[in-house]
């Protein structure tokens, strides 16, 4: 690429740094939240949490000192572009991370929560296969410069797959788990019902999020591959699917003893993480104020974070 588009390429990263920023403040507090609410959480959760606050920070750092040196130290050298500076390949590489580190949280989940285990064994290998695929490309990309038509011709049909494969793991994810509760509907009481209804509802909304995203960057990248629009939207999504991996974290009830009995459910950008539904055998106890389940030990949704 002789003549770059600066509007598509480095005005591309000065939004992504608008954008990235918003959503590490979103995981910030999230993350605050996390820990002051569920402080019995096991200890490979909270390692998970903060690990992923900190490749965020760091990758917030690494895209505004790629932003520093294409606008301010190379302002006006378009060369510049073909040969990225390394905070930007950092960026691919922590994107990277980040995107599998959340895959195969959900995969864990997937593995805890269904007696087949070939689901998340599948999910997990695809996950290892695209990410050495990126740094494959990362490493193309450094060499060969990041926004040179030669590397994109060359290489785009490998993009276009890990991309693809990134579409398919997500989807695999909420089908999975929306398959299981399709599956427990028929043998659930009525209020249970309600909740799966629910349940199911959320589940397929917020999968279209993120479908709707990895889609978009397919369709970018396709049509404006010779720009950063298409990683500035991959980036973002990313980020997005860690921030709702943090949000299901804390739409559970608090480890700390609620005022009254309550009946809570996470629901994930994919998936509910955590639910605690009996569809074997349910009893009730009404109150004045309340009302209590009780769950059946062999029920497949029975799970806990403790």
């Amino acid at each position: 690429m002789t003549n770059p588009d600066i509007k598509l390429t480095i005005g591309a990263l000065q939004v992504a740094v608008t954008v990235t920023g918003y959503l590490l403040g979103c995981s910030a507090v999230q993350t605050y939240v996390y820990f002051k609410n569920y402080p019995g959480d096991q200890q490979r959760i909270q390692s998970l949490v903060m690990l992923l606050m900190l490749i965020e920070t760091a990758e917030q750092i690494c895209l505004t000192h790629t932003v520093f040196v294409l606008s301010i130290q190379n302002w006006g050298n378009d060369d510049a572009l073909m040969h990225i500076p390394k905070s930007l390949t950092a960026t691919l590489v922590l994107t990277a991370c980040d995107a599998l580190l959340v895959e195969w949280f959900y995969f864990w989940r997937i593995y805890k929560l269904i007696a087949r285990k070939w689901p998340s064994i599948l999910g997990v290998s695809l996950s290892v296969v695209r990410f050495a695929g990126w740094m494959f490309f990362t490493s193309k990309s450094t060499h060969i410069g990041f926004a040179s038509q030669k590397l994109v011709e060359e290489w785009k049909w490998l993009i276009v797959t890990l991309l693809v494969g990134l579409f398919v793991n997500n989807a695999f994810i909420s089908g999975t788990i929306l398959g299981m509760f399709l599956r427990s509907r028929p043998g659930a009481m009525s209020r249970t019902k309600l909740l799966l209804d629910q349940l199911i509802t959320w589940t397929i909304e917020t999968c279209l999020i993120t479908e709707l995203i990895y889609v978009a960057v397919i369709i970018l990248f396709v049509t404006l591959r010779d720009s950063f629009v298409w990683l500035v939207v991959l980036v973002c999504g990313i980020k997005v699917s860690s921030n709702c991996l943090l949000s299901s974290l804390n739409n559970r009830q608090p480890t700390q003893p609620p005022t009254e009995p309550t009946f809570g459910a996470s629901i994930s950008h994919d998936f509910p993480l955590i639910i605690t539904v009996n569809t074997a055998n349910e009893t009730r106890r009404n109150h004045d104020t309340a009302s209590e389940f009780t769950t059946a030990p062999n029920s497949v949704l029975a799970q806990e974070i403790k």
